[in-house]
């Protein structure tokens, strides 16, 4: 009886033997590879993105020489610009420009700006050039003080990496429409201070 088992268990181990044939190696998957986490997408999409510059015109038309960077925004509008740069009027600042910053990278602000010079004056400065100037309170502006707003996007993590601000000097900062003519016939030479910023902002920015 032992004898018949045994020999009927090692039947049944070599049929189990011949049914089961060898395991090939796995061939490679024909699907694609999975897909990455979201967070490396994302971290690849911002690499690609090409920085958003913009210019940022700021002043009141109604207060004569204040309208001077809302003014050169139209004449920017007729010129061969850098690809990829917006025009934006933020009209007399504040809240208003402060969020226009948060979504940029970098920015040129244009304004009249009293900073001693002779009236229709140009000049190209950083917001700590301005801030260095006006603690010598050499420097004023209308009521929406674009440096505060800076100082304030700074603080709240909203402000652009690259900034820079081109001012012309105003001779009237009052109730009138219309510029004084010292600041209108400065307005070509104000658009090209502008250009040539966005020239240097491009070259940072890559």
């Amino acid at each position: 009886m032992y004898r018949v088992a045994r020999k009927r268990k090692a039947t049944a181990a070599s049929a189990s033997k011949r049914r089961k044939k060898p395991r090939r190696a796995s061939a490679k998957p024909t699907c694609a590879p999975a897909a990455k986490p979201a967070a490396n997408v994302e971290a690849r999409h911002r690499a690609k993105r090409r920085p958003r510059v913009a210019v940022v015109g700021v002043g009141n038309p109604l207060m004569c020489d204040d309208g001077a960077g809302i003014e050169v925004l139209e004449a920017l509008r007729k010129m061969t610009l850098l690809a990829g740069v917006d025009i934006l009027d933020c009209g007399t600042g504040g809240m208003v420009l402060l969020h226009t910053l948060a979504d940029l990278d970098a920015v040129v602000i244009v304004d009249a700006v009293n900073f001693g010079g002779n009236p229709g004056e140009v000049k190209t400065f950083s917001p700590d050039d301005a801030v260095s100037v006006k603690e010598l309170k050499r420097l004023t502006l209308h009521e929406g003080d674009v440096f505060e707003t800076l100082v304030l996007a700074r603080r709240l993590g909203q402000c652009p990496k690259k900034v820079v601000i081109c001012a012309i000097q105003p001779r009237r900062i009052e109730p009138r429409q219309g510029m004084t003519r010292e600041v209108e016939e400065s307005i070509p030479e104000l658009a090209s201070h502008v250009r040539r910023a966005l020239k240097g902002l491009f070259k940072r920015s890559r």
